[in-house]
């Protein structure tokens, strides 16, 4: 059915509208102003109308006129219409026309017609249904030739009355006829290849004498009917259509064909040679070789080329000839170095089909085909086709990557890339990269060399990403290897480490790599970066674990440190805490065992009190992440490390570790037992004691006033944290215990009233004394008295409290109670201190202080004379009678006599 559909006429039209539309049209013609869509529609439809009625209301001659009128009107509209915007509208116009011309004016023809009168109507007949045929306008195109079928019946039977001229004339006309009706059968939908077998069997006759332009089409139409059916895959029935257009063609004198007949046999004897390999069974090989040889002659050695290799690709794979294959695939190459061809599109098409040959040979014989790629490369880097150039060389890189690396792949490669005259663009430079990275992915592949060629210079425009990434991984491949020189080679030349700050894997990287050059500073330089970039957390576990996979213990805690620093807890991280820093101590334990250097044992000390800083912090962060079990090991660590440090050690990291311990068993106190509690209360206590003595040793040496203060202040600080914390577990201490730490929090009085002193604190000196309960303890405490600057008033108060706590004890010295008594007495003269001494002497018979008692007794008799002097005989008395009773308790007696004796001159 044609594009329009078939329309039905209500009535034949009448001669007048026949005759005003061959006058629209004419007008059309004549007049270009006219040339408007809806008015070419509209005669589109009308002619449509017309063409499909075929009879008119009219005399045969009044249409005729009419007809040959509107035939050269329209032959005059297609002509003026080319390169005009409704061309093809007008074309179909044109079309519709002729075809309603013809019509109009074959009403006159009869059988009885004239010779001359029947060719013209056959020729109208040919040309309008070849062109209504070639429009697809099928329907009409039928009812054409169905008209044309009776001028040619006609024509035959008028053969033996025919001139020669107008005998060939006619043979020429009945070729045609054959040839319209052939390709109004292929043209169906679908295409009735049965028919046209019937309408070429038909016009047997016909083809033995056609002339050459009868030849060339009927040929040409057969080859397009071989086509379809190898469109079909029908092979077999394609390979019989093209041997007749073969032999067709063939049939003609070569010298009385057109240059486009030659073409066509080209074509056609190509196609033919398609069809023969594309048979079933490669039945056709042989005899497509000959046809083959046959091309040869006709002077196209591209298309003999093209067609050899798609004969020998569509043997059987055991007789595949490679090197042949080879050999055609250089011959196809020296045709793209010549500067001969058909253009860029043609060169294009050529370089499509050399890459498809390269590809099916490279599936064989992938050696050969990597050759002929180079060859193709070199070839097309001669003729300046940067594109082609570098889908080729992207080739030849996918080439290599599905293969083994052979011994001069690289090098073969890389010597590509360097007779390259510029870099690559950065798709082709990135697809490159893309095919070298696949290809590491392989077990077994030399990363180094790979990821070196893939960081070629001529591949620099692929981007800092892509260059980064290869990068790292050469890198990394030099310490999988364990060839340090070449790593840090990588890392010097390719300069990773300015990239390191912002790269956090090459820095990572580069990290290993001075892990293992022992390259200490740069290891903790890399630890400071990463820890101060993202992923931070996954970095610094990967150097931990590194560093201790490595047996390097320092650089193992500089990662942990910067790794606790960092530490922010989520839920989904994989890192416990506390067991990183469990692990971080345990390892500065062994590092300081192992230590020599007092400087060395110097810095791990200070990692060792820095570590159980990071504790107390984590605990105060994030309480959840430990349970007691945690604080206890790390409190019972801390503990023993700061008893262990009390020798070699700093003083100041025994103070720290103690302190530790101590804020740690605050900590865990309210998650313990009670039987657990009271172990930490001691363990305390212990550390409290401890951190006192230290303290206290470092405030007697230190020579800034400031920090000795503060050495001093701090000895109070534990001094008062052992005594509240001694109180509130006295009911929880067996006796023995009990009394241990009693001595102990003597002695730590001791220690704080000499703070107290050295702070200027005197008010808080009684209240010291008041406390102590041992002698001893007292006694120092009064010796301190006696060697500062207290204030005098300080003094006595104190003096005075200590004599009276030392005299209410049964054991103590009393040359020493002595000594402070006549402190007290020079300083303030009460008659009551006199009575200590006096009972002192009376309960004592062996005490060796007879000088003390003697000075005593001079004294008093002193003060008995001022008292005298000044007139006051009641006190003068009283003071005379104790120096006479003092005296009295001296062995000889002589003193006693001696006071008596002015005793009595004074008249008391």
């Amino acid at each position: 059915m044609s594009s329009g559909g078939k329309h039905q006429a209500d009535a034949s039209p009448s001669v007048s509208e026949t005759a005003k539309l061959a006058g629209d049209v004419s007008d059309l013609a004549r007049d270009e102003q006219l040339w408007q869509t809806p008015r070419i529609e509209a005669l589109i439809d009308r002619l449509r109308k017309c063409v499909h009625a075929k009879k008119f209301k009219a005399k045969p001659d009044e249409v005729e006129d009419i007809g040959i009128q509107l035939w050269n009107s329209c032959n005059r509209l297609k002509r003026e219409s080319g390169g005009h915007a409704l061309a093809p509208a007008i074309a179909k116009l044109a079309l519709l026309g002729r075809a309603l011309a013809f019509f109009l004016i074959t009403n006159l023809w009869t059988r009885a017609a004239p010779v001359d009168r029947t060719i013209y109507v056959l020729k109208l007949a040919l040309k309008a249904g070849r062109s209504l045929a070639e429009d697809a306008e099928n329907d009409i195109a039928a009812q054409v030739m169905k008209m044309a079928t009776d001028f040619k019946d006609h024509l035959v039977t008028l053969k033996p009355t025919l001139g020669d001229g107008d005998a060939r004339e006619a043979q020429g006309l009945e070729a045609e006829y054959f040839i319209i009706r052939t390709v109004l059968t292929t043209s169906l939908t679908p295409p009735r290849f049965d028919l046209a077998e019937h309408m070429y069997t038909k016009a047997g006759p016909v083809l033995d004498n056609l002339l050459p332009d009868s030849a060339e089409a009927l040929a040409d139409v057969l080859l397009g009917i071989s086509k379809s059916l190898a469109a079909q895959d029908d092979f077999a029935l394609a390979v019989t259509w093209l041997d007749r257009a073969k032999s067709i063609i063939d049939g003609q004198d070569l010298e009385r064909l057109s240059r486009e007949a030659v073409e066509l046999k080209l074509a056609i004897n190509q196609a033919l040679v398609t069809a023969l390999i594309s048979l079933p069974n490669a039945t056709g090989i042989d005899r497509a070789e000959d046809v083959l040889r046959e091309l040869e002659t006709l002077g196209s050695p591209l298309v003999v080329l093209l067609l050899r290799l798609e004969v020998i690709q569509r043997k059987p794979a055991e007789n595949f000839d490679d090197a042949t294959y080879a050999s055609l695939i250089r011959a196809l190459l020296k045709t793209v170095k010549s500067p001969e061809g058909g253009g860029e599109q043609s060169a294009s098409r050529l370089m499509q089909l050399i890459h498809h040959h390269i590809r099916k040979l490279h599936q064989k014989s992938p050696s050969l085909g990597c050759r002929l790629q180079d060859e193709l490369i070199d070839s097309v880097r001669t003729v300046k086709d940067d594109c082609w150039l570098e889908k080729m060389i992207v080739f030849r890189f996918w080439m290599a990557s599905q293969q083994r690396t052979a011994e001069d792949t690289i090098r073969e490669l890389s010597e590509i890339l360097t007779r390259l005259d510029q870099p690559l663009s950065p798709e082709a430079a990135m697809s490159v990269q893309a095919l070298v990275s696949a290809k590491l992915e392989g077990e077994g592949e030399p990363a180094g060399p790979w990821c070196a060629l893939a960081l070629h210079p001529r591949l620099e425009k692929s981007g800092p990403a892509n260059m980064q990434k290869l990068e790292n991984r050469l890198l990394l491949d030099a310490i999988s290897r364990g060839d340090m020189d070449a790593a840090m080679a990588v890392v010097h030349e390719r300069g990773l480490m300015d990239r390191a700050k912002t790269d956090a894997m090459a820095c990572y990287l580069i990290f290993k790599v001075a892990l293992r050059t022992q390259d200490h500073g740069l290891a903790v330089e890399c630890i400071e970066i990463l820890g101060s970039g993202p992923q931070q957390q996954e970095y610094l576990s990967a150097c931990v674990a590194d560093a201790q996979q490595c047996g390097n213990g320092a650089v193992a805690v500089a990662s942990m440190k910067e790794l606790v620093e960092r530490f922010e807890y989520q839920a989904s991280t994989s890192l416990h805490l506390p067991a990183l820093l469990r692990c971080m101590i345990r390892i500065l334990h062994g590092l300081m065992e192992a230590e020599q250097t007092e400087l060395g044992r110097s810095r791990i000390s200070e990692d060792v009190v820095l570590a159980f800083d990071a504790v107390l912090c984590a605990i105060e962060k994030h309480p959840s992440l430990f349970d007691a079990r945690e604080i206890n090991w790390f409190s019972r660590t801390a503990y023993n490390l700061g008893l262990q440090s009390t020798k070699g050690w700093s003083q100041l990291h025994t103070v720290q570790l103690l302190s530790a311990c101590v804020g740690l068993n605050q900590r865990c106190t309210s998650i313990s037992s009670p039987r657990s509690t009271c172990d930490l209360a001691l363990k305390s206590l212990f550390s409290h004691f401890l951190i006192a003595s230290t303290l206290l040793s470092l405030a007697r040496v230190e020579e800034h006033a400031e920090q000795r203060l503060q050495h001093y202040l701090n000895v109070r600080k534990h001094v008062q944290a052992f005594d509240s914390l001694l109180s509130s577990q006295t009911e929880s201490l067996d006796q023995p215990s009990r009394d241990d730490l009693g001595r102990r929090l003597d002695q730590l009085l001791v220690w704080e009233f000499e703070a107290a002193i050295a702070l200027k604190d005197y008010e808080s000196l009684e209240l010291i004394s008041e406390k102590t309960t041992l002698s001893g303890s007292l006694q120092a405490m009064a010796d301190l008295l006696l060697r500062s600057d207290v204030p005098k008033n300080a003094v006595l108060t104190t003096m005075k409290l200590i004599v009276n706590a030392l005299w209410a004890l049964e054991q103590f010295d009393k040359g020493r109670l002595a000594l402070y008594i006549r402190v007290l007495f020079q300083a303030t003269k009460e008659f009551e201190l006199l009575d200590v001494i006096l009972d002192m002497a009376q309960e004592v018979s062996s005490w060796s202080a007879l000088e003390e008692v003697e000075w005593f007794s001079i004294t008093t008799w002193d003060r008995a004379v001022d008292f005298f002097a000044a007139g006051e005989d009641d006190q003068a008395r009283k003071w005379a009678q104790k120096a006479m009773e003092l005296a009295g308790m001296l062995g000889d007696g002589a003193l006693g006599e001696t006071l008596r004796e002015k005793y009595t001159v004074l008249g008391l």
